[in-house]
């Protein structure tokens, strides 16, 4: 399972009148509904928060992140018990596994956990290869392996992370983030920033000097969120004026 921020659940509420003629049946269903903010069921949002169901896209230098879990289905137990990640991309294949040395043995409905980490360097199709081994009671030697295939497109020249945001934030009150900006082509640009956003953020026409290719750096802004609710950093403009190109992020968090 690929290792990400989870979102909030959302449901389309359905509800009537008591006057029509499923009278109360479609509120008394959202109440029951567990995903649903009690007092307040017929908010989209809801209590829950959902993970993702496949690894999607992981973009050229995110870190890559992943869940791996060995569980004994059966009724004996195994031992020696070798569990190998690998990541294959269109040049080479690394090892990501945390751990080269076997486990000694696995009971019934127990399990072994990975976490792995990689940060994505090539583009194109990445497969990862997860191979385990393992010896039965009868001594039989036992190997099977499980592929997952992810897309890894380039970002544009420019790469725009976020580094830090507060969790929550008063209305009307000024609080700061960082945002870590990447030179992924291989030429020199970007002099020139600007900026507009949903939350207030005074740093339109802020020179940056140059960027070298492959290197980074952060910028700290400073905004301000003039209405309550669920708020996205969004509409960031950088501006490269070695190239004369203007780069363009949407909700950024």
């Amino acid at each position: 399972m690929r290792l990400t921020k989870p979102t909030l659940f959302t449901n389309i509420p359905v509800t009537c009148e008591e006057r029509d003629l499923p009278g109360n049946l479609f509120n008394q269903f959202m109440k029951d509904d567990p995903s649903t903010v009690k007092g307040a069921e017929t908010l989209m949002l809801g209590e829950m928060l959902t993970l993702p169901q496949n690894f999607g896209n992981i973009f050229l230098g995110e870190m890559f992140s992943s869940y791996i879990s060995v569980h004994n289905d059966s009724n004996q137990v195994v031992k020696d018990i070798l569990l190998s990640d690998d990541l294959q991309t269109s040049s080479q294949c690394l090892n990501l596994s945390a751990s080269s040395a076997a486990v000694a043995e696995l009971k019934p409905n127990c399990c072994i956990d990975d976490v792995i980490h990689h940060e994505v360097k090539e583009i194109g199709t990445q497969i990862l290869v997860c191979a385990v081994s393992y010896t039965m009671q009868t001594g039989e030697k036992m190997y099977f392996r499980k592929f997952f295939k992810f897309q890894a497109p380039g970002y544009s020249d420019i790469r725009l992370s976020l580094e830090t945001i507060p969790d929550t934030v008063n209305l009307e009150e000024s609080f700061d983030i960082t945002c870590k900006i990447t030179n992924c082509s291989i030429v020199k640009p970007m002099t020139e920033c600007s900026c507009w956003t949903k939350l207030y953020a005074p740093v339109s026409g802020r020179q940056l000097g140059k960027l070298h290719p492959s290197s980074s750096l952060h910028l700290a802004l400073a905004l301000l969120s003039s209405v309550q609710g669920l708020q996205s950093v969004s509409g960031l403009r950088l501006t490269d004026t070695f190239l004369k190109r203007t780069y363009e992020y949407y909700d950024i968090v």
